[in-house]
């Protein structure tokens, strides 16, 4: 199968349907959550760029032993900006 990107409006009607603002600046990943793939440093950055980037939005899907790391980090992570979601998606 060959990747072919979504038209404007599928993609409007796909976030629509996630609860995702137009404008919002969207990183995603859903893959096996263990270490070496370095959510963590997605989630450290995502808090650090949310007050100067009030649209980015980071949503972090899957599972793995390392979830409940994650969504330790992202809830320790609250005050101080944007936090992801974590979890199977």
């Amino acid at each position: 199968m060959r990747f072919t990107p979504l038209t404007a409006a599928d993609r409007h009607q796909v976030r629509a349907n996630l609860g995702f603002g137009e404008d919002e600046f969207l990183i995603a990943s859903y893959s096996r959550l263990v270490p070496r793939k370095g959510m963590d440093t997605l989630i450290r950055a995502s808090a650090r760029l949310g007050e100067s980037f009030g649209n980015l939005r980071v949503v972090i899907g899957g599972d793995g032993r390392d979830r409940a790391r994650l969504q330790r980090l992202a809830a320790t992570l609250r005050g101080a900006g944007h936090v992801p979601r974590t979890g199977r998606g």
